[in-house]
């Protein structure tokens, strides 16, 4: 949020330049989330249809949220009232975008135009269902191929490792690069062989929220890209597996966590629609994203509790009731 936000709304004094590092460590989180919640279900007979659903009804709810506001920004914009999330019609492509779908029929940096973050969701679907389908073959040996391989890809495709190529290729290198690392990590947890490193939770969440907003010249930012996403990513979420947390900062990261997901796809929306408001009561567009962050976290977190919970639990009452059961894990 504080990248869409401030950095590329201009405001580079508060430098969040490398905010879109944070979609490679949600593919991290995702890989080792995946692997501890269902690689053993999967294992022992789990439907891959079964999983779909599963994943179709964590991801679906909030994501038609987004699509809705979405359209009411569309909306706005054709009175006058608003500025949208990228210009022209957005009719075309909804069809497209209530399914999560890439619009084909549109140039590559227009596959995902209404609620642009759900690119990161497509590609997060797919890879869940490639890890489904594959799993019996995905070896500790094979998840190091695809990583080393990705790294090499990343480095063709992307000489300079920015990471800003929205294209396929550099994007499922990406996504296979850290999501493969997360399993990979998932897996030497659950066997008790990770190095063991505990920090403080504040040094993690320090280094995390350095890693996204340090001001990185131009000149080594792929150097720092690579050890970022190589090195230190992984590194914090192995010390996050062995941190202790107490019970007043264990509410705060389960809070934080409840509202990740609802943040990450309503937060442009919901900042547009409020945007015009701020305005017409004179307060200086510098300000606007300050005030705004607040509004839409807890926008978000009320979303997340009184829309996605009980959707979810009405949509996995109706579609796996009836199928065997191995439980519903909440994941990213």
């Amino acid at each position: 949020m504080g990248f869409h936000l401030l950095f590329a709304r201009g405001q580079t004094w508060f430098e969040m330049a490398h905010g879109r590092l944070a979609v490679d460590f949600f593919f991290l989180l995702s890989g080792f989330v995946i692997c501890r919640a269902y690689e053993a279900k999967l294992l022992k007979g789990m439907s891959r249809g079964r999983f779909a659903i599963i994943r179709a009804i964590r991801l679906g709810p909030m994501l038609w949220l987004g699509l809705s506001l979405s359209v009411l920004v569309m909306l706005a914009r054709s009175f006058g009232h608003g500025a949208g999330i990228v210009s022209g019609s957005l009719i075309p492509s909804l069809g497209f975008a209530l399914l999560n779908l890439p619009d084909l029929s549109s140039p590559p940096a227009r596959y995902f135009a209404i609620l642009p973050p759900r690119w990161s969701l497509f590609y997060e679907m797919a890879i869940n269902m490639i890890y489904a389908g594959v799993l019996r073959w995905l070896t500790t040996a094979v998840l190091i191929i695809i990583m080393v391989g990705s790294v090499v890809g990343l480095a063709m495709l992307d000489p300079r490792w920015s990471l800003h190529d929205p294209g396929v290729l550099v994007s499922c290198g990406r996504l296979s690069l850290s999501f493969a690392a997360g399993v990979l990590i998932g897996r030497l947890y659950v066997a008790n062989r990770l190095v063991r490193i505990r920090l403080p939770v504040g040094v993690i969440v320090a280094a995390l929220v350095l890693m996204l907003a340090a001001p990185i010249g131009s000149a080594i930012e792929d150097v720092f890209s690579i050890v970022s996403v190589c090195v230190a990513m992984p590194l914090i979420l192995i010390a996050s597996c062995f941190t202790r947390l107490t019970w007043r900062s264990a509410k705060i990261a389960n809070w934080l966590g409840e509202i990740s997901y609802p943040l990450y796809l309503l937060h442009l929306p919901l900042y547009i629609l409020i945007l015009p408001a701020f305005l017409r009561l004179g307060l200086p567009r510098e300000a606007a994203p300050w005030l705004a962050m607040p509004i839409i976290a807890l926008v978000s977190g009320l979303a997340g509790t009184l829309i996605d919970v009980p959707i979810r639990e009405r949509l996995s009452k109706l579609l796996l009731h009836r199928q065997p059961r191995h439980g519903l894990q909440s994941a990213p």
